[in-house]
């Protein structure tokens, strides 16, 4: 059995290959695919927009003034 990890894109039913593979695909080769999907965007946004649902006008307020100062977040990284 031959193993190669290959990036596709799901579109129209079908996985199209992005890059071109080393395997030699025939009709009735069966495959396994292992899917790690990427987050789409909008999924992305709803959570970043989410991180501060439950905070008190307070701690919102603490946040807004700690992101103002522009100080590293780390400390020093000289």
């Amino acid at each position: 059995m031959t193993a190669q990890m290959v990036d596709a894109v799901y579109e129209h039913g079908t996985f199209r290959l992005i890059q071109p593979s080393t395997i030699a695909f025939h009709e009735g080769l069966r495959v396994r695919l292992m899917i790690d999907a990427e987050p789409a965007p909008d999924a992305m946004l709803s959570l970043a927009a989410s991180v501060y649902d439950g905070l008190a006008e307070q701690d919102l307020a603490e946040v807004e003034s700690l992101t103002q100062r522009r100080a590293p977040f780390f400390g020093d990284r000289s």
